[in-house]
């Protein structure tokens, strides 16, 4: 799912490094999104500090895009980032997927460690402990 995001063939290409440090940094939580048995998602939830955790790695497999999963395993993140401490969520959104995040209630805007891929949006939300 990472090389859809970063192609090979593009100037913003990363290859993935599975020994990456914030992949292994026990500090950040991986999530993955099941359909039945099947892996259908993942994304994972890095703790920034001072009440801002980042949402990365985002990704549901083309196949199962349109039945909710999404929404599902954003809704999933943004509950393990209250029970990490985090008072806010920031992500770097692809141009085709921010609409997806503003009906989730993300709104553009900066955070420090943003990427700096010209076609990243930025966008924050703000958590709430409901109940």
């Amino acid at each position: 799912m990472f090389d859809r995001y970063h192609p090979p063939d593009t100037p913003w290409w990363v290859p993935y490094d599975p020994d990456y440090p914030d992949d292994c940094d026990p500090a950040n939580r991986p999530l993955v999104q099941f359909l039945q048995s099947e892996v259908v998602g993942t994304c994972r939830v890095d703790r920034l500090g001072d009440g801002l955790a980042a949402l990365r790695l985002v990704a549901v497999e083309s196949g199962h895009r349109g039945l909710g999963l999404g929404a599902e395993l954003v809704e999933n993140a943004e509950r393990v980032a209250l029970e990490l401490g985090a008072e806010e969520l920031c992500l770097n959104a692809q141009p085709g997927v921010a609409g997806f995040y503003r009906k989730l209630g993300w709104k553009p805007g900066s955070w420090r460690g943003q990427s700096n891929c010209p076609r990243s949006i930025p966008m924050r939300k703000a958590l709430s402990r409901k109940g």
